[in-house]
Parts: C-alpha cells; structure tokens; sequence
C-alpha cells in the first residue's frame, strides 16, 4: 500500500467506489487488503483507497518544496516493477529489440466512477494535465463516526434478537419434554392366582435363611416310655 504524502489527506478516511476495466490481453492482479483478480477485457468495482494505493492518488499535487505528486508516481511504477533511470532489456539476448519502458510496465486498466464518469490516477496522468475534479471527495468524519455506531447498533441488536429466539427455542422445547415424574412408569399386568401357585412350586425361593426344618427336631418317644397330659413329648434342637 502505498501511503499519502499529503497531510491533509488519511488512508484511515473512506472513499467512494471504482470502476476498474482492464483494457489489455493480460489478467491484472492487485494484491493489498483485499486481493483483486481482474481478467482481460473485464472489470471489478473496488474502494478507491484501493485504487489510489495501485494507480496512485489523483488529488496529490506538487507544493513548492513538497514533491507530493512527483514522489507517489515514482513509488507507483516501482509498486509495478520499474524504475526510473534503470535500464531493462526487452530480449537480453538481443540487444537490438531495445529496452522497455514504463508504457511496458504499466496496467492496462481504465478507471470509472459509478455514474460512468473517467477518473485519471497517477498511472493516466503523471503531471495533473488532466485534473482530479471527479475524483470522491472526502467524507466528513462525524459523519463517518455517527454511520459506524449505527451499524454496531444494529448488529448489536441483530444478535440480541437471535439470542433471545434462542432462549425462546429452547424454553418451548422444555416445556413439551415431560419430566421424569411426569413419565407414566411401566404397565404391569398380575398373574392369575393359579398361575403365581404354579410358578411358586416349579420355582421354590431359594433363600440364605436355615430351613426351620433342618433346626427343630420333634423325636419319637422311647418305646417303654408312655405318653401322658403330664409327660409331654421332649424337644431337642439338632443345631450346633
């Protein structure tokens, strides 16, 4: 990029937009904030800092001393590949084809406002013949800064309303999402009487607990001894 050597001229300041044709047989490349492909015989809309920055600004002018115009011309061919004073041969292997000039380096592009309007850059004009009175005047900057807290106010409530739709989103979704107590549990359907008999006997419990069985023994009395209301029969557990 190349900067303004006029102080009263900013590259932070926005312009207007231009019309770049390119009216050679080669694709024309810019390469600065933004890359620009441009095909033969086609053409791109591109800002006009972006313009001035590869074709040179138009408004700068000599003052005196100050070399404005002079100066951004000269680093303008060297941003294209020439520089005045040097010599570059146009075949080195033959002399005879003579050297190249800055007509050879320079790109072939004519450059439009919006409404059609020619605009002569440094590239078309070197010595300000022409005049730079269509070129985009400068925007005043509260009005700049008054624009750009508009457009951050609107984003701002562009993604407020997303996030609220959101939240709105997700409230709805919850709302038809029953909760776990809300579920109906598992529909269980009892056995008829007979059938819980039948499975209880095919399927005995089979627990860790004694069997009262196998801990109570209920002997028989002794063959001589007579079983009376007063001589009950004895009880003796078997467990150890």
């Amino acid at each position: 990029m190349v900067p303004s050597l006029n102080p009263k001229v900013t590259m932070s300041q926005i312009y207007d937009l231009v019309r770049v044709v390119n009216t050679g047989s080669t694709e024309v490349v810019l390469r600065g904030n933004t890359r620009y492909s441009i095909a033969a015989g086609e053409e791109r809309i591109i800002p006009f800092n972006e313009a001035a920055a590869w074709f040179g600004d138009p408004r700068l002018q000599d003052d005196g001393r100050n070399r404005f115009r002079s100066e951004a011309f000269r680093m303008t061919q060297n941003l294209w590949g020439f520089t005045e004073g040097m010599k570059y041969m146009r075949d080195r292997w033959d002399p005879s084809q003579g050297f190249l000039e800055w007509e050879d380096f320079k790109p072939s592009v004519d450059c439009f406002d919006m409404e059609g309007n020619p605009m002569y850059f440094l590239i078309h004009d070197p010595d300000g013949a022409l005049g730079s009175g269509n070129a985009p005047a400068l925007i005043d900057p509260s009005t700049l800064d008054a624009a750009a807290l508009v457009k951050q106010v609107q984003q701002m409530a562009d993604q407020m309303a997303k996030l609220q739709q959101a939240l709105r989103d997700r409230a709805e979704f919850e709302a038809q999402t029953p909760k776990p107590s809300d579920r109906p549990g598992p529909t269980v359907t009892p056995l008829p009487a007979s059938t819980m008999v039948a499975e209880q006997f095919n399927n005995p419990v089979v627990t860790d607990e004694p069997n009262i069985a196998d801990a109570v023994v209920f002997p028989q009395p002794a063959a001589d001894d007579k079983v009376t209301d007063d001589a009950p029969r004895t009880v003796r557990s078997r467990a150890k």
